[in-house]
């Protein structure tokens, strides 16, 4: 990323911490209560901690380096949930159409940014997505709403902190304010459509 008026564009680095420990766990459960109904839950914890960096921030004071040990990794949330649930008329409606409905809840807590200097943290988010639609072997129609309460949020982190990003010191790059901290990845907004597939 170029930023007007700067006199050098910051570069990417890649490096490894030294060490780092995660462990969770993970449920999924499937229930069909009633002849045409599914239910699926998932449910995930994960704890995450980085114990030794052996690498270096560009641009940050080496002899006074930002506390990166004992933080957690980055784009990890600690817990996360899927909720679904999907119901077929078990009797077609039209020759071999069926109709079904379905609603999908999923959720997650907040996590950090990349390994910057600023370790910005991004807010968890929930979405809700329903879908209303005919099928059979050959014919598809649905109409959707995905994220349909336009929640506002990032699935991921994508560092632009020219202390972790630029090859050069930071008083040497001229960047601006806005380039300071971890930019997070927008997930999709609301969108309502209508799908539609006919195999002949």
């Amino acid at each position: 990323m170029i930023f007007p008026g700067t006199l050098i564009p910051p570069r990417s680095l890649v490096d490894n911490v030294g060490d780092g420990t995660s462990y969770g766990a993970e449920l999924n459960v499937t229930a069909v209560p009633l002849t045409g109904l599914t239910l699926q839950a998932n449910a995930g914890v994960n704890f995450t901690e980085i114990s030794d960096f052996n690498g270096m921030l560009v641009g940050t004071d080496p002899n006074n380096p930002p506390a990166i040990e004992g933080k957690a990794f980055p784009n990890a949330p600690e817990f996360t949930l899927a909720l679904s649930g999907e119901y077929e008329d078990p009797r077609p409606l039209w020759g071999k159409l069926r109709g079904y409905v379905r609603a999908d809840y999923r959720l997650s807590s907040d996590f950090l940014g990349g390994i910057t200097a600023t370790r910005a943290r991004l807010d968890g988010f929930q979405t809700v997505d329903l879908r209303l639609g005919l099928r059979s072997d050959r014919v598809f129609f649905e109409i959707f709403g995905e994220n349909i309460f336009n929640e506002r949020y990032a699935t991921t982190s994508n560092s632009t902190n020219p202390l972790t990003t630029s090859i050069f010191p930071f008083s040497a790059t001229g960047l601006p304010q806005a380039a300071l901290g971890p930019v997070g990845v927008p997930g999709p907004p609301r969108r309502i459509g209508i799908r539609a597939k006919i195999e002949f």
